[in-house]
């Protein structure tokens, strides 16, 4: 994620994010945080603590918070315009998960820190994506489509818990709704795309085999 001088004051200086970078790699890599399994005021005794003691780490995260809310507000979005609404709607995404990161950071969720870093690195390879590839948003929508695809076969194979109000649907019809998108006008099967095929497309394999990787390690 990138920003230009005027997005936080004081401006983020090279040292400045450098110090920020180190900070928020020792906090969610290095340091072995236990996970909090205490409540009441141990809780709140922990998560003032960490807050604390990156102070500056949290005022540049609640600044770039604060920002994202401003442009967010300056959207203005074609309901038929099916690239701008997915690059909305995963900008949307990784700021939901952003808010969600701040708040795990602080409460010491190690764990589940990576994996929300991990969220908003596939929100940028996919934004990257869909700048790019001028059929990004329908590719991504067929990835979609092809995993729900795949669920609704389970269940109706009994692989997959089924809802009693799902049970007596025509199966196939649904799966057969759910991969119009597998294929292009002209019936040929749309290709899928890895997320790391999807970075390596945008110049972001570096992104996906460095932070990608680390953040990995956290559970899926």
């Amino acid at each position: 994620m990138e920003f230009d001088q005027p997005c936080i004051k004081p401006q983020l200086r090279r040292t400045e994010a450098n110090t920020f970078l180190e900070e928020l790699d020792w906090l969610l890599l290095r340091k072995a945080v236990e996970e909090p399994d205490e409540g009441g005021d141990q809780a709140e005794e922990k998560s003032k603590a960490i807050k604390r003691e990156h102070k500056q780490l949290f005022f540049y995260l609640a600044e770039v918070n604060e920002k994202a809310h401003q442009y967010r507000n300056l959207w203005r979005i074609g309901s038929r315009n099916v690239k701008a609404l997915f690059a909305a709607a995963l900008f949307h995404r990784a700021l939901t998960a952003y808010q969600a990161l701040i708040f795990l950071i602080q409460k010491g969720f190690a764990s589940e820190a990576r994996v929300t870093c991990r969220n908003i690195l596939e929100a940028k390879f996919k934004l990257a994506y869909l700048l790019k590839e001028p059929e990004a948003a329908v590719v991504l929508i067929a990835l979609g489509e092809k995993k729900r695809a795949d669920r609704l076969r389970n269940m109706k194979a009994g692989r997959l818990p089924v809802s009693e109000k799902l049970k007596g649907q025509d199966w196939d019809a649904v799966i057969k709704k759910a991969e119009e998108h597998l294929k292009d006008e002209k019936g040929v099967a749309r290709k899928g795309l890895s997320m790391r095929e999807i970075a390596k497309k945008c110049g972001l394999e570096e992104n996906y085999l460095g932070y990608h990787s680390l953040f990995s390690e956290g559970p899926h």
